[in-house]
């Protein structure tokens, strides 16, 4: 895109400085930390859509149960919207080409309310005879939370300037955010971008590539010979590690795994899947979103019942904090402050910032473990005296509690507006 030249790029600058952390661990480690400020932000969770599974004893169409629970939402006055899938997420039968007619079905509520989604859980058992289904024991198939990051508006930031607040929190978010390894681990599952251009042609790229055409052969023959695999090793060149373009949505996790994870310019909402229209935003509107979808799948089985998100009635009462390491969790990275102005060789915390820049705090720890095992069988041997840090779940990486500190607030404020006190909603509905 083009940006205007009197504004800064939209990325955030860093300072580097000694860390204040006394663990052993980070003796001698210097802490990239970005030059923004949060108080220009309001940050807040929502859950965008809910998807609970419902069976019925006779067979209906899924347009008709769309169309009836639509009326029923219209009734009282909803702004929420729904989809009716057959058991597997799809909208056609594809055996005899038509709609999804059966006895078991998955109804997914957008911007579901409270109070509105406590009495369809009501309702419905009225409209339909279900089977072993009590009043609000819907089983959950899906959810997605989001958190949200609006620049906070100023009459005296233009337009341009408020883009640039926007594109700078989501560079931040993609940058620091550390997912859960049940995001990353699979190969399919692995941190990635994507961007559809306005001709519909989609185009993907690996945040740190499992694939590299000339890899450093001298570096590949080193970690080979320390034990280390080809493929584990190549997030050891620089080459393999990729900066998106701010308008890419980046993703963690496999679609059709039970978790997933998004970070994206958000500009449109209400996304209608039986129409394929979607509502764009004002421009007050628009926000750097990061959000996480969680699936009950036939491979890893009730992924938010195993949260705690079994039926539809434990939604009253849920804290949203429960899941925000897997998606919310924020590192700054550290670098190895005696190898700073060493930038081409990795273990240097000169590479460390080369690779921060393009692949983030992701990137940043995959190269730190990789060349702490191969300095551990250096150690063993006997090609180095000094012993290597024991690296645990966060590595070299801490916590960038500021941002982590806005994340859990808002969280915090979605389970208090799902409170069952607040709604009116039992247990029992």
């Amino acid at each position: 895109f083009d940006w205007p030249s009197d504004l800064e790029p939209p990325e955030c600058g860093y300072s580097i400085s000694p860390h204040k952390n006394k663990q052993p661990l980070y003796a001698g480690r210097m802490l990239l930390e970005p030059d923004i400020d949060l108080g220009l932000y309001r940050v807040d969770a929502v859950i965008d859509w809910i998807a609970f599974r419902m069976e019925t004893v006779s067979e209906h169409q899924a347009v008709n149960m769309h169309r009836r629970i639509m009326r029923l939402l219209g009734q009282i006055g909803s702004r929420s919207t729904c989809a009716v899938y057959g058991p597997k997420w799809k909208m056609r039968d594809r055996k005899w080409k038509r709609g999804y007619q059966g006895t078991k079905f998955i109804v997914q509520l957008q911007q579901p309310e409270p109070r509105e989604l406590a009495w369809l859980m009501r309702e419905l058992p009225k409209q339909y005879a279900v089977q072993k289904q009590e009043c609000g024991l819907f089983p959950i198939a899906g959810i997605e939370v989001s958190v949200d990051f609006y620049p906070i508006y100023d009459p005296d930031h233009d337009q341009a300037r408020r883009d640039l607040l926007r594109w700078q929190m989501v560079e931040l978010l993609r940058r620091h955010v550390k997912f859960d390894p049940i995001l990353t681990e699979s190969v399919r599952g692995k941190p990635r971008a994507f961007h559809r251009d306005a001709r519909g042609k989609g185009s993907s790229r690996k945040t740190v590539s499992v694939k590299l055409a000339k890899p450093n052969k001298t570096l590949m023959k080193e970690a080979t010979r320390l034990g280390v695999p080809r493929a584990t090793a190549l997030p050891l060149n620089l080459r393999a590690h990729t900066q998106p373009p701010v308008d890419w949505t980046a993703y963690a996790g496999a679609r059709e795994f039970g978790a997933m994870a998004r970070i994206m310019d958000k500009k449109t909402d209400q996304k209608n899947p039986l129409k394929g229209t979607a509502l764009s935003l004002a421009d007050h509107e628009h926000r750097a979103r990061i959000e996480m979808t969680l699936k009950h799948t036939k491979e890893e089985g009730a992924v938010p019942g195993g949260l705690g998100l079994e039926t539809a009635r434990d939604l009253f009462g849920f804290r949203f904090s429960e899941i925000r390491k897997m998606c919310f969790d924020f590192h700054l990275p550290t670098v190895d402050a005696k190898t700073l102005g060493k930038k081409r060789s990795p273990g240097a915390g000169g590479f460390e910032i080369e690779v921060f820049k393009r692949s983030g705090v992701y990137g940043v720890d995959l190269v730190q473990r990789i060349w702490n095992d191969m300095e551990r069988q250096r150690c063993v041997n006997h090609e180095i005296a000094a012993k290597p840090d024991v690296l645990r779940k966060k590595g070299y990486l801490l916590a960038y509690e500021p941002l982590n500190r806005r994340v859990k607030d808002a969280l915090a404020r979605l389970t208090g507006y799902w409170d069952i006190r607040r709604t009116g909603a039992s247990k029992a509905s």
